[in-house]
């Protein structure tokens, strides 16, 4: 009895604290919120449709990863005012390519906890449960980011047609943006080929 109120406790406090972030980012972003959710569901819906003859993780156990990749993005704001802090804020090469590092570590450091967590059961894992674990923490991370630069752009007119995309363009020519969502998503898929391959670690290292 103990342990289920103590279970029910924790269920308050999460989807307590979940509200709130919503709640939170729904008044500083305004539409930006809506738009920026809008395509990372689409996105997200559109791999777990697909992956539903492999998945073997629940619905429920893909909210964890979600919200651990909203809340690196803290993180990775203040790494960023370290970055401009040491080498200024007009993105010189190394402050770019570091920060780079330092948000696609940051995404990715859910799902490897998530993978600890889950360590019992991992080898009935398949790749393409850890590939939605992947995916689910770069939308967290993309949703929030995405929603704020909406906001203060004012336009939701920039984004591209395929969902967690942008295609900007300028005198130099188009650009084609890559959202966090897909990157992260990438890095799942190759850290669940390792784990489904069960090789030797330098074989599982180098995928």
């Amino acid at each position: 009895m103990e342990g289920a109120n103590k279970r029910t406790i924790r269920r308050v406090l999460f989807f307590g604290g979940l509200a709130l972030w919503f709640v939170s980012t729904l008044v500083q972003t305004g539409m930006g919120f809506f738009v920026a959710l809008w395509t990372a569901a689409v996105f997200v819906g559109g791999l777990i449709i697909v992956t539903v003859p492999t998945r073997t993780l629940t619905l429920a156990e893909l909210i964890q990863p979600f919200c651990l990749g909203g809340a690196m993005i803290g993180v990775a704001v203040l790494a960023g005012w370290g970055f401009d802090l040491v080498f200024g804020t007009k993105g010189t090469v190394i402050g770019v390519l570091g920060m780079s590092l330092v948000e696609e570590s940051l995404k990715i450091a859910p799902v490897l906890w998530v993978l600890y967590r889950l360590r019992e059961r991992r080898w009935s894992l398949g790749a393409t449960d850890v590939l939605l674990l992947a995916t689910l923490s770069g939308v967290g991370f993309y949703w929030v980011e995405e929603a704020y630069i909406i906001h203060n752009q004012g336009s939701w007119a920039f984004l591209g047609k395929f969902p967690t995309t942008e295609m900007l363009s300028d005198r130099h020519g188009s650009q084609l943006i890559v959202g966090h969502a897909i990157w992260t998503a990438i890095a799942g898929l190759g850290i669940g080929i390792a784990l489904l391959l069960r090789g030797s670690r330098v074989q599982m290292l180098l995928i």
